[in-house]
């Protein structure tokens, strides 16, 4: 074995590297789906982990990130999950002590039934995600919180019969959202650019395509995801402009991380196997690994200088695999356990 198996049916969805080790988010399916964080030390053993929820109702991690007293995570809540994705969630949100301890914790409802997948924390928190009501209407929302997770305001974008969040970034004069709707049944990309106050500036649509991760970056941001089957990754400044576009062969982009001029794009193949794209600034392949595993790579985290992903497998159960790589020489290498 290359890497850590966690423990039960396990999958996560972010990782955080901080000066101690790493805070992982995702969920843990016990009799039902529980929200979990982990915080590992350096060396990936489990210094402490949390789980929350209940037992008669399914609630799940998706993203998180820090703050100065804790950590902030999102995802949803008292919902019943399914393989189409579940009815009656709530958008949720979970601000914890560095230690795990609960400070406190909002549920939104919204349409009916919606899911926080990105959080951002500057002046205010800002909760990105998307909701749905019993008729099959879908928007994106953002939410600006207060300190405390009071709603300053709330806004809805779109009315779609179906669609998937991408993520959310700050830039100087408000936010940056991405995501995929569905349009005379052909999912097309969107990219919407707000203001301090959620009204919308400008959008672009980048048809037949599909976002599954948007990271940002000094001079713009990166959006990757699936163009007609094949995995792909886009650069674009804050103003939507194109800086460039690349094609890495069949699968999909499914997480981003940013070191110095190396860009690391994980996702899957056309086989469903995991693979690890290496690209420059560029968006120029310098080398691609495929991991001779079922899954694919969901999250990753850069500590120095090593490289922490999680890999998802959902057969024959749910679970996650921790990797590490490093550059040596200018390529990235597996570090064996």
């Amino acid at each position: 074995m290359s890497g850590l198996i966690l423990d039960g049916e396990t999958t996560i969805t972010s990782i955080l590297a901080v000066s101690d080790g790493y805070f992982l988010t995702g969920s843990r399916k016990e009799n039902n789906y529980k929200l979990i964080v982990i915080k590992l030390r350096p060396s990936l053993e489990v210094e402490w982990e949390k789980t929350f929820g209940n037992e008669i109702s399914d609630f799940e991690g998706q993203s998180s990130t820090l703050s100065d007293d804790g950590l902030l995570i999102c995802g949803c809540s008292e919902g019943h999950a399914s393989d189409t994705g579940g009815k009656d969630w709530k958008a949720y949100l979970l601000k914890l002590s560095r230690s795990g301890e609960t400070i406190w914790e909002r549920a939104f409802r919204i349409r009916g039934n919606e899911c926080a997948y990105s959080v951002l924390l500057d002046e205010n928190i800002i909760l990105f995600g998307q909701t749905e009501d019993d008729a099959s209407h879908c928007s994106f929302f953002i939410s600006c919180l207060d300190s405390d997770g009071s709603t300053i305001w709330m806004k809805q974008y779109g009315d779609y019969p179906n669609i998937m969040a991408g993520g959310i970034i700050d830039c100087e004069s408000g936010y940056i959202f991405s995501g995929s709707v569905n349009i005379d049944n052909i999912r097309h990309a969107i990219v919407c650019k707000i203001d301090a106050d959620g009204i919308v500036e400008w959008e672009k649509t980048m048809p037949e395509n599909l976002i599954f991760k948007m990271l940002k970056l000094k001079d713009g941001f990166l959006l990757a995801g699936k163009k007609i089957g094949n995995m792909f990754l886009t650069k674009m400044d804050n103003s939507g402009n194109l800086a460039w576009k690349s094609i890495y062969g069949k699968g999909r982009g499914l997480s981003l991380l940013a070191i110095e001029d190396n860009i690391l794009l994980g996702g899957h193949d056309k086989e469903e196997k995991p693979i690890l794209c290496h690209i420059d600034k560029q968006g120029i392949l310098i080398e691609k690994i495929t991991l001779e595993r079922n899954g694919w790579i969901e999250a990753m985290a850069e500590s120095k200088g090593k490289i922490l992903l999680a890999r998802l497998e959902s057969e024959p159960k749910e679970r996650t695999e921790l990797m590490i790589f490093e550059f040596r020489h200018s390529r990235l290498q597996e570090i064996i356990n």
